[in-house]
C-alpha cells in the first residue's frame, strides 16, 4: 500500500506499509507516514515499535519504553540543539549530530561505533527491499544468508545505483 502526497522526483510513496515474514512464523510491520500529517502516538516524527512483551516510542532525541499495560518503564529526553555552524551535521536533527561525531571518533581511533554499520545496514536494506517491492507491484523472494532477491530479475536489477561519471565507488 502507497500513497504519494508530493508530487516530486521520487519513485516510491512517502507514505506506505511494507510487511516482512519470515520462515520462522515472525513478522515486522513498518508503516511510514512521515508526509500524511497524522501524527503517531501524539508524535509527528520518531518511530514506534510494538513487540510482544511492550513497546519503545522513540522520538527526536528522546525514548519511552512501555509494558504491555502501557506502563513506563524507561524514558530519556536528550537535550541537543542544532548547531548551525556544524559543517558536518548542521541540521542537528536528533542525535543525528552524535552519531556523525562516534562514527568519525572511531575512524580516528579504531573504536567499536556505538550504532554498527551492519545492523544500520539490515534496517535500511529492509526499507529499500520494500520500496522495490512497491515498485514491481509484487512480493520479493530473498536469499536468507545475504538478503538478495532470487528468482526475480526485475526486483534484482532495482538493487543497484547509478552514479555519475567519476563518483563511481572504487573498491
Amino acid at each position: 500500500m502507497g500513497d504519494i502526497f508530493f508530487q516530486d522526483d521520487w519513485e516510491t510513496p512517502d507514505t506506505q506499509v511494507i510487511s516482512w515474514d519470515y520462515a520462522d512464523g515472525k513478522s515486522i510491520t513498518w508503516e511510514g507516514r512521515s508526509c500524511s500529517g497524522f501524527p503517531v502516538e501524539g508524535k509527528d516524527r520518531g518511530a514506534m515499535i510494538y513487540g510482544t512483551k511492550g513497546a519503545a516510542l522513540l522520538e527526536n532525541a528522546n525514548y519511552t519504553f512501555y509494558d504491555n499495560d502501557r506502563k513506563v518503564l524507561k524514558t530519556a529526553k536528550a537535550n541537543v540543539g542544532a548547531d548551525p555552524t556544524n559543517t558536518v551535521s548542521a541540521s542537528g536533527i536528533a542525535l543525528d549530530q552524535l552519531h556523525v561525531k562516534n562514527f568519525l571518533d572511531c575512524i580516528r581511533t579504531g573504536a567499536t561505533p556505538n550504532s554498527p554499520i551492519t545492523e544500520g545496514h539490515k534496517s535500511v536494506a529492509m526499507l529499500q527491499l520494500g520500496n522495490i517491492a512497491w515498485r514491481i507491484g509484487r512480493e520479493l523472494n530473498l536469499n536468507t544468508s545475504n538478503g538478495h532477491v532470487v528468482n526475480d530479475e526485475p526486483a534484482a536489477a532495482l538493487w543497484h545505483r547509478e552514479y555519475e561519471p567519476g563518483w563511481e565507488p572504487k573498491v
